[in-house]
């Protein structure tokens, strides 16, 4: 090849690398530390962030870039994806409220053809400097949510974070620790490794943050699980969050004779159980096809969901896109785990916590009626991509 040639080859892959590098760097420092004090912050940086990655990927292309992304469409994943995605768009005939689930709908196929776009187009090799961005950025952000939560306040800081959007923003450096922990641990970082989750853990812990802690500790069982065998863990994992989405409306309905009998903060958990039974029982064949898109958020905000029902991504699945939309997702969610399973053993036992880890959330957690919980997912994922 002539030096010519080199001459125009090499500029175009020195820019892919450095905006590469810099989407990265959106995604795995500027989202997690600006997350603390905005919090509408990471609905900018995302899409700044894999946007900038696509252009990157699309200077240097490979050549099996676009059947890389077409396997992708057309793998099992991606086709029970896809009609996901279709039953949520048919819902928008039948909701009561169109014009927002119209918006839902655009953010979230937004969220996930965006993500989907810049992991698959990723070249195939990262450079060590890349991938340290996930682990500087985690330690950084946990670092400064602990400065915050513990002294903020009372130092007269200008931005200190309300307790939600502190939750939020710490659930989402959690979740984003996995894929920092798999970069250590490949490098062979054995003390870094164990430092950042008793980093992430403590902050959780003194921001009083229960369910970014609680959901921390379950991904750290996880990892235990995995690390004994991956092939086992992911695969009772995946069986047994399938089975939970499938069987939620069951368990709602059967808990509703322990609610009056309960007693303490365990009896507000039943309640909310039995508040989803009323509505089952209120009109049982939406379970079939569900109330259709942004129901479950726009119903609670206008009193159409009472205020007690649980508000997780378990119920907003059933209540709004009924039993299809809730086969769909057990579908993904075993799939997920069935990739974990075929990961390399560097990077698998994080992957499987980083799942279960974005998994609890969901299951437990008001935030994950947000659009900002999926978009946390989306980068973690992004960033397994990478490592």
């Amino acid at each position: 090849m002539s030096t010519r040639t080199h001459s125009l080859e090499d500029p175009a892959a020195e820019a892919s690398q450095f905006l590469i590098r810099l989407g990265l760097g959106v995604l795995a420092i500027a989202m997690p530390v600006s997350g603390l004090y905005f919090r509408r912050s990471v609905f900018l940086l995302f899409p700044i962030g894999a946007g900038v990655i696509l252009v990157g990927a699309l200077l240097a292309p490979r050549r099996d870039s676009l059947g890389r992304l077409r396997d992708a469409l057309l793998s099992p994943m991606g086709v029970v994806a896809l009609v996901l995605l279709g039953w949520a768009a048919a819902s928008i005939l039948w909701t009561p409220f169109r014009s927002d689930a119209l918006e839902r709908l655009f953010k979230v196929g937004g969220t996930l053809g965006l993500a989907a776009a810049a992991a698959a187009l990723l070249p195939d090799r990262t450079r060590v400097a890349n991938l340290y961005l996930a682990p500087v950025g985690v330690a950084l952000a946990a670092v400064m949510g602990a400065a915050t939560a513990t002294i903020g306040a009372q130092a007269g800081w200008r931005f200190v974070p309300d307790p939600a959007t502190l939750e939020r923003a710490l659930i989402g450096i959690s979740v984003v620790m996995w894929p920092a922990l798999a970069v250590l641990i490949a490098r062979g970082r054995v003390g870094l490794s164990v430092t950042l989750p008793i980093l992430v853990a403590a902050t959780a812990f003194v921001s009083g943050s229960a369910l970014a802690f609680l959901s921390l500790a379950a991904g750290g069982l996880a990892f235990a699980a995995a690390l004994g065998s991956q092939q086992v863990a992911t695969r009772w994992l995946g069986r047994v969050f399938a089975t939970l989405v499938i069987l939620a409306p069951a368990a709602a309905l059967a808990v509703g004779a322990l609610a009056s009998r309960a007693k303490g903060a365990f009896a507000g958990h039943l309640a909310a159980m039995e508040q989803w039974a009323n509505l089952i029982r209120t009109d049982p064949a939406r379970l079939l096809t569900g109330r259709g898109l942004d129901a479950a958020g726009q119903g609670a905000a206008q009193g159409g969901v009472p205020a007690g029902a649980p508000r997780t991504a378990i119920f907003d699945i059933w209540h709004e896109l009924g039993v299809v939309g809730a086969v769909a997702t057990a579908a993904l969610l075993y799939g997920a785990f069935r990739t974990a399973r075929r990961a390399p053993p560097e990077a698998g036992p994080a992957l499987v916590c980083g799942l279960t880890h974005g998994l609890i959330v969901g299951a437990l957690g008001g935030v994950s009626a947000q659009i900002a919980w999926l978009t946390t997912i989306a980068t973690s994922a992004i960033l397994f991509t990478a490592m």
